[in-house]
């Protein structure tokens, strides 16, 4: 897949993953949820949103059959950009006012602000690529008959 394939599916993917991290918050907060155990749920519901499509369109090329491994690795992948992501965003609703009173803005910066090292780390150590074992792709090579 072309690099700029690549980019537009990935953005497209954190857009969708964007829909339903805000919207859920939005939900939760309008329930009187604090935003932060609100964000926490919204978030967690977004990673499998964009793991599912970031799969099956933006590395689609590289990624193995669905697995509980590829997963965890994408998981994992994510923690530090999730750092980001949510550090930036308790920081805005803890220390602005404006932006307690508008979450979802917050949400939209910390995204912004982690977008990058997430395409990279999905590049680099979740998707990497048909035919290199299992480790890369969750599956086993076939065996051969005796």
């Amino acid at each position: 897949m072309r690099r700029s394939s690549r980019w537009l599916w990935f953005v497209v993917a954190g857009a969708i993953g964007f829909v339903v991290d805000a919207g859920l918050l939005w939900l939760l907060v309008i329930s009187s949820v604090d935003p932060r155990p609100a964000r926490l749920a919204s978030f967690s519901a977004a990673v499998v949103v964009t793991w599912l499509i970031n799969r099956s369109r933006t590395f689609e090329d590289r990624a193995g059959p669905p697995s509980l491994r590829e997963f965890g690795r994408y998981l994992t992948a994510s923690i530090a950009a999730a750092a980001v992501n949510l550090g930036i965003y308790m920081g805005l609703v803890s220390f602005v006012p404006a932006f307690a009173a508008m979450p979802v803005l917050a949400v939209a910066i910390s995204t912004l602000a982690s977008m990058g090292l997430n395409f990279w780390s999905y590049a680099t150590v979740v998707f990497l690529g048909r035919g290199k074992g299992e480790a890369a792709s969750g599956t086993r090579s076939p065996e051969r008959p005796s």
